[in-house]
């Protein structure tokens, strides 16, 4: 069984504002059940989840709204009122 939550926030990148950005918090596994690839990074991992850290992956569309044409993977993006970590 997989865990998960959706809302919308909004998302913050230095002076960049996304509003009503569907945020899914899920559990590790989530990309085989729904059958997810990622171009760059990595999945959740049971580390993260027993470590509670602040990680996210981002989709194609809002990672290039809110960083161009750099790489989004190990910067930090406010998901409403807290910090995570790009990861995928």
């Amino acid at each position: 069984m997989i865990a998960q939550t959706n809302e919308n926030v909004i998302v913050r990148y230095r002076n960049k504002e996304i509003r009503g950005v569907s945020l899914r918090g899920r559990s590790p596994g989530y990309e085989l059940v729904d059958d997810l690839n990622l171009t760059e990074g990595r999945q959740f991992n049971e580390v993260d989840d027993q470590r509670r850290r602040m990680v996210c992956v981002i989709g194609p569309e809002l990672g290039e709204d809110l960083f161009g044409n750099l790489d989004p993977v190990g910067r930090e993006i406010r998901l409403g009122p807290d910090t995570y970590e790009v990861v995928g």
